[in-house]
């Protein structure tokens, strides 16, 4: 059986971004990094990661949460850099 870092080191992801798809789908870790693998695979799943790393910059930034806002744009400067949009 893998473990949970097996698994994401199986995908071009980071442990943040995993995070980011978990909680903003409600799910585990585990079934977070099988659904941020699959939609890494087409450009319609890859501009939903994207949509969903904007969702939470907004979330903080409208629950005034600077500190976590300035930290989620720097994980997603880093995921634009390593998966851009098409």
């Amino acid at each position: 059986m893998l473990s949970l870092k097996e698994c994401m080191e199986f995908t071009d992801l980071d442990v943040d971004e995993i995070a980011t798809v978990a909680q903003h789908e409600h799910v585990p870790d585990i079934v977070a990094t099988e659904m941020a693998s699959e939609m890494l695979q087409s450009t319609e799943g890859l501009c939903c990661l994207h949509t969903m790393m904007l969702d939470d910059i907004e979330s903080a930034l409208n629950h005034k949460d600077f500190d976590l806002a300035r930290e989620l744009v720097s994980h997603y400067q880093q995921f634009c850099h390593r998966h851009p949009l098409p």
